[in-house]
């Protein structure tokens, strides 16, 4: 629950939908259809005040009107509360003005005891006056997208290419978990895929999150460098060695290390996370992270894995999910190109 709060025209509803566009808003002029929302259902209440004013107008005493805002944050725990201040400047003459006032006063504060998030707004500008940090963040990774050099088992590295057709008719079919925050690779294919999974959120980019560099290699098929001697020496070593001309397996891992502790830093007052990126920063990340084989954690495009990071660092249940069916298990795919 959450609770944004400020005087009149402070720009508490534009803030509000902005933060929350996939609430469905309520006020005092549907508020009576509320009860038909399904629990679970993310709402946002605008002008709380006004509601608490219709309430005590109709008869309605403090204990009844708190019961009933504190049953819409059991239904709808992730539900937003909007409402001016009206507790400052002069007492008022009038007897229902003093009560409302003072109704509302103490709701409020109730609602913001209760909150994880109270945030107030004062010219526009948000103020975060209370956030509870979660204790344990759950993590999606989720691989781009198939491009046209994915379809054709292509070393597509630094290329920075688009989603092929079939990659974002695949995507758009998938089920993707809710997230209230998106990052991804600062590569078009991971942007695009990004933005087709979550069109409410504007996903933040990291650059360290970019896919490997494969020098000489970038572009071409297994068939096509086969009789390359350098390509074959490549295999031999099991890709430890540098690409020819491109990184090594420790560059990336320093510059995805750091892309991670950035994210986490930026991140650490959300829950759910995406991290939409490439084959090989995942195979990177999970390997640093979790320990066993580099190859170990390849995975198809549109694929990937969830795992929890707890406040202090610590990572663990790490799953291999298929978002083709919903938030099943999978096997690693074994896909060679990324």
């Amino acid at each position: 629950m959450k609770l944004i709060i400020g005087g009149y025209a402070q720009g508490k509803s534009k803030y509000g939908e902005a933060r929350f566009p996939g609430h469905i808003l309520y006020d005092e002029a549907n508020f009576s259809l509320l009860y038909r929302e399904a629990p679970g259902t993310g709402i946002r209440i605008n002008h709380l005040h006004r509601i608490i004013r219709e309430k005590l107008e109709a008869g309605k005493t403090e204990e009844e009107i708190l019961q009933e805002v504190e049953g819409i944050a059991r239904n709808h725990p992730d539900c937003v509360f909007i409402s001016d201040e009206i507790g400052s400047g002069i007492v008022p003459m009038d007897p229902l003005d003093r009560r409302w006032r003072e109704v509302t006063g103490r709701i409020l504060i109730r609602i913001a005891a209760e909150s994880d998030e109270v945030i107030r707004l004062f010219c526009g500008i948000p103020q975060v006056i209370k956030k509870e940090l979660p204790a344990v963040r759950h993590i999606f990774l989720i691989r781009h997208g198939a491009t046209p050099g994915n379809l054709e088992h292509r070393y597509i590295g630094r290329t920075d290419e688009s989603l092929s057709e079939t990659g974002r008719r695949e995507i758009e079919r998938h089920c993707y978990p809710i997230c209230d925050a998106v990052f991804c690779s600062s590569m078009r294919r991971c942007r695009e895929t990004a933005e087709l999974i979550h069109p409410a959120r504007i996903p933040v980019e990291v650059a360290d999150f970019r896919e490997t560099d494969f020098g000489r290699f970038e572009g071409h098929t297994y068939q096509e460098l086969q009789d390359d001697p350098a390509y074959r020496h490549w295999l031999r070593t099991e890709g430890t060695i540098p690409f020819p001309d491109g990184e090594s397996r420790e560059e990336v891992r320093e510059r995805v290390l750091e892309g991670w502790q950035k994210m986490l830093k930026e991140a650490a007052d959300r829950e759910n996370i995406a991290l939409v990126i490439h084959g090989g920063t995942i195979m990177t990340l999970l390997s640093e992270l979790f320990g066993g084989n580099y190859y170990d954690y390849q995975v198809r495009n549109g694929e990937g894995y969830s795992f929890d990071v707890s406040r202090d660092g610590i990572c663990s249940g790490l799953r291999a999910r298929s978002y083709s069916g919903g938030s099943g298990d999978m096997e690693p795919s074994g896909a060679a190109n990324r």
